[in-house]
C-alpha cells in the first residue's frame, strides 16, 4: 500500500509540475538520460551483432550503401535533378503512387465475392492499362485482335494461322447467328459497322452505290451500308471473320453475358475493371431477362390504364364532379402513353424509323472505338440504351 501511495504521490507531483515561463525549455532529469542511453546502447548492440553475423563482403557493401546514403542526404536537395532526369521528390511521389495503387488493387481483390482466376486476370489487365497512358498503345491494345480473341481471363491467341482457323470459324458462326436473331438490342450505327464487317467476311467488295442511291431514308441506308463495307476494304477475309465476334462484344453487352469468352479486355482504370467484373456476373440469358421485364411492365401498365379508364367511365355514369372525371381521364392518357412506349420496347420500332432519326441527326457508322476512361462510359450508355431505347424490329442482317 505504501508503494502504491508513493507512486500516486509521484504521479501527482509529475502532473502538477509547474510550467516554465518565458518559453524556457525543461531539462531532462539524469534518470531519463540514463534510460535513453540504455535504449540506444541496446539498439546499437543488436545492430552490431547482426552486422558481425554477416559475411565480410556483405558488411563492406552495407557500409558503402550507408556512406552513399549519408552523402546524398547531405548534399542533394529534394528539388535537385538527378542524372537520369528526375528529382528525388518525383521518385518519392512515384513510389507512393505505386504503393497506393498496389494496395487499392489488393483491397479490390479482397472485396470481390467468390473471386476466380478470371477476376484476378481482369484486375491485373486493368492495372496494366491504367499504367499505360499512350494513346497509340491503347489503340493497338483495345483494337480488334487478328490472331486471337482478346477477352477477360481468356487468351485464345495462337501463332499458327492454320490452328486459328477453326476457332475463328466457330466465333464467326456464333456472332453471325447472334446478329440474325430478332431480339438484337444493338443500335443502328453499331449494326452498320457489324454489317460492313460481316459482308467483308463473306468476301464482298466495296462498290460505289452513290449513283444508285435515291433521296430519303432508303438512299441514306444504302450509302451507309456502302460506307461501312468500304471501311473494311483493306481487311482480309480471314481477319474479318476473326474480328466479327470481338466487334460484336464491343457493341452488345448481351452477347458478352451469353459468351463471356469474347468479352473485351478491361480498360479505363478502376471503372473499367468494375464494369468488366460486373459483366462476368451477369446472367447468361440477359437479353431474355430484359425482354421479360419489359413485357411485365407492359402488362402492369396496360392493367393500370384499363383500371383508370374504367374508373373514369364509372365516375361519368355516376355524374361525379368534372374534376374527378378529368383527373382519371388524364391518368388514363398517361397510362396509354406509357403503355405505347413499353410496347415499342417489347416489339421494337421499324427500321425506317431508326433510319429517319439517324438521317436527321446526321449519324454515320464510326469505325473507331473509344478507349481509356471513355470505354466504361460508352459501356454504361449501351446498357441504358438496351433498357430504355426501343430496338430495331428486324435487324439489318436478318433481312
Amino acid at each position: 500500500m505504501s508503494f502504491l501511495a508513493s507512486r500516486k504521490d509521484g504521479a501527482a507531483l509529475f502532473v502538477s509540475r509547474p510550467r516554465l515561463q518565458d518559453g524556457a525549455r525543461a531539462v531532462a532529469s539524469p534518470l531519463a538520460l540514463v534510460g535513453i542511453s540504455l535504449i540506444l546502447c541496446g539498439i546499437l548492440g543488436i545492430a552490431a551483432y547482426l552486422a558481425c553475423s554477416l559475411p565480410p563482403f556483405v558488411q563492406f557493401c552495407s557500409m558503402v550503401v550507408l556512406a552513399g546514403t549519408l552523402l546524398v542526404m547531405h548534399d542533394l536537395g529534394v528539388a535537385d535533378e538527378l542524372p537520369f532526369g528526375v528529382t528525388p521528390a518525383e521518385l518519392v511521389a512515384s513510389a507512393i503512387h505505386s504503393y497506393k495503387a498496389f494496395w487499392s488493387q489488393f483491397m479490390l481483390l479482397l472485396a470481390i465475392p467468390d473471386i476466380t482466376a478470371a477476376d484476378i486476370s481482369i484486375v491485373l489487365q486493368g492495372l496494366a492499362s491504367d499504367a499505360d497512358e499512350d494513346p497509340v498503345l491503347e489503340e493497338s491494345r483495345t483494337g480488334l485482335q487478328t490472331n486471337g480473341v482478346a477477352c477477360n481471363g481468356y487468351n485464345n491467341a495462337h501463332t499458327d494461322p492454320l490452328a486459328d482457323q477453326p476457332a475463328h470459324n466457330d466465333s464467326f458462326a456464333v456472332a453471325s447467328n447472334w446478329l440474325q436473331q430478332s431480339h438484337l438490342t444493338v443500335g443502328l450505327v453499331e449494326q452498320l459497322q457489324l454489317y460492313g464487317l460481316f459482308r467483308r467476311a463473306q468476301g464482298d467488295q466495296a462498290t460505289d452505290s452513290s449513283a444508285h442511291a435515291s433521296d430519303g431514308a432508303g438512299g441514306w441506308l444504302v450509302e451507309a451500308k456502302a460506307e461501312a463495307l468500304c471501311a473494311y476494304r483493306n481487311l482480309a477475309v480471314a481477319e474479318a471473320r476473326a474480328q466479327l465476334a470481338p466487334a460484336l462484344a464491343e457493341a452488345d453487352p448481351c452477347f458478352v453475358a451469353a459468351y463471356p469468352q469474347f468479352a473485351p479486355p478491361p480498360r479505363g482504370g478502376q471503372w473499367g475493371m468494375i464494369v468488366a467484373l460486373v459483366e462476368r456476373r451477369l446472367p447468361q440469358q440477359l437479353s431474355q431477362h430484359v425482354a421479360s421485364a419489359h413485357r411485365r411492365l407492359l402488362a402492369i401498365s396496360a392493367a393500370l390504364t384499363s383500371a383508370a379508364v374504367l374508373r373514369a367511365v364509372m365516375l361519368r355514369v355516376r355524374r361525379s364532379t368534372p374534376r374527378q372525371v378529368w383527373g382519371w381521364i388524364c391518368a388514363a392518357l398517361c397510362g396509354s402513353t406509357t403503355s405505347a412506349y413499353l410496347l415499342a420496347l417489347v416489339k421494337g420500332l421499324p427500321l425506317a424509323w431508326h433510319v429517319e432519326v439517324a438521317r436527321r441527326c446526321e449519324l454515320r457508322p464510326l469505325m473507331k472505338r473509344g478507349g481509356g476512361a471513355g470505354h466504361a462510359v460508352c459501356r454504361l450508355e449501351q446498357y441504358l440504351r438496351m433498357l430504355l431505347v426501343p430496338r430495331i424490329h428486324r435487324p439489318l442482317l436478318a433481312e
